[in-house]
Parts: C-alpha cells; sequence; structure tokens
C-alpha cells in the first residue's frame, strides 16, 4: 500500500468513512477491492455526482427537486440498514431541497436561484451519503440502489459527455443537448419539465425501495 493512503492507527478500513474495500453485487460473489482502488473509486463517484447534480441544474427548480425525492429515499434505505447517522443527514439534505423549492420553482420565475455552489454542494451530500449509507453495507444491491436512485442525472451526463466527444466538443463546453433542453425544445413550460423528470426520478426511487427488500442470496443483513 502507498504511504499516501496509509491510515491513522486503530482505524480500520472498514471503519473508515469514505473507502470502499468490497463491492457486492447481485448473484455474484463479493469483490474485495485494495485500498488505493477503493479510495479511487470513492473520489470519481463523489466528482461525478457533484457534477451530474450541477448539469441538470438548467431548468428552474429540478435539481433542487430531483435531490430531494433522491435524498429522502437514502434516508429511508439508510436507516433500514440501521445506519441512522447517515439518514439523518440525508433526511436533512432533503429537507433542506424541498425547503428551498418554494422560492425556486414558483408562476411568474424563481426568487432565488443556488448556482453552482449550491448543485455542487447538493452532489456532493448525495454522492457521500450514498457511499455511507448503501455502499458501506453488505448489502448484496449495495451498488445496484445509488445507480437506480441517480439514474435520470446518470442518463443525462453519459448522454451529453458522449454527444460531446462525438462532435469533438470540450465536456465542459454548455450546450442545450440535455434532457431538460429537449423538452423544452418540443414546447413544454419550465415548470412542467421540472414536474416531468421529478416524476422519472421518483419512479426510479420507488424501483430502489422496492430492490431493497429483495434477497438475492449474498446478502448479509
Amino acid at each position: 500500500v502507498l504511504p499516501a493512503f496509509w491510515l491513522p492507527d486503530g482505524l480500520s478500513v472498514k471503519r473508515a468513512p469514505l473507502i470502499v474495500d468490497i463491492i457486492d453485487l447481485p448473484f455474484v460473489q463479493p469483490i474485495h477491492v485494495p485500498i488505493v482502488l477503493g479510495v479511487a473509486i470513492v473520489v470519481v463517484w463523489i466528482v461525478a455526482v457533484m457534477n451530474m447534480l450541477n448539469f441538470i441544474d438548467g431548468v428552474d427548480g429540478l435539481a433542487a427537486g430531483q435531490a430531494a425525492i433522491i435524498a429522502g429515499t437514502f434516508a429511508l434505505i439508510a436507516a433500514s440498514y440501521s445506519r441512522m447517522g447517515v439518514a439523518v443527514l440525508a433526511a436533512a439534505t432533503s429537507g433542506a431541497a424541498f425547503g428551498f423549492l418554494p422560492h425556486n420553482w414558483r408562476k411568474g420565475g424563481a426568487r432565488m436561484f443556488m448556482g453552482d455552489s449550491g448543485s455542487l454542494l447538493l452532489g456532493f451530500m448525495l454522492a457521500v451519503i450514498s457511499v455511507q449509507g448503501v455502499l458501506k453495507t453488505t448489502a448484496a444491491i449495495s451498488l445496484v440502489i445509488p445507480l437506480a436512485l441517480l439514474a435520470v442525472p446518470i442518463l443525462d451526463t453519459t448522454f451529453v459527455v458522449l454527444k460531446r466527444l462525438r462532435h469533438g466538443v470540450s465536456v465542459a463546453h454548455p450546450d442545450r443537448w440535455h434532457l431538460h433542453h429537449r423538452l423544452l425544445n418540443v414546447g413544454l413550460s419550465p415548470r412542467r419539465v421540472a414536474a416531468i423528470l421529478w416524476a422519472w426520478t421518483a419512479a426510479m426511487s420507488a424501483v430502489a425501495l422496492a430492490l431493497r427488500f429483495v434477497d438475492y442470496g449474498n446478502s448479509n443483513d
């Protein structure tokens, strides 16, 4: 192990807050990963989720509404795994996002905007909550649940990035290829676009909640 990844005395990998040492998947045996890879996975995941929430923040209320739904679902799932500290953090994140919506998603236009600092913070919170609340468990669906909950921003970001690469455009360059832009282009109002994408996110949250109670045969819970 590289010295940069040594842990303090008395702190094991299993108890380290943001290090994943086992990846559990349905129908297969758990995959043990070295500490260096575990750290790299978490860093990439956090950066990716932060940018995904930032990318979808193109319509009033969209990022806040999706974050509220996802964080609320994470709170229920974390509580079901008896990870109460994470559940409280997720519930607080969901509540903060819901509390922001009346100021950002309203008739006549938003009175407040979260900007990059708000969307990046929400993305960071969701990424950390997903690691602590689900990925650090020994459940067989520990990887599937976060992917299901974040399916809408993941699909949106993946599609846009691939399209930019195909056309030789920098992935950091802004464009109007996102899902919310395409819905706006067909004539839907910004409020309706946000509501539609919230509904998609809520549907995937329902799928994640259903998956939580499926026994795949290799879960320790």
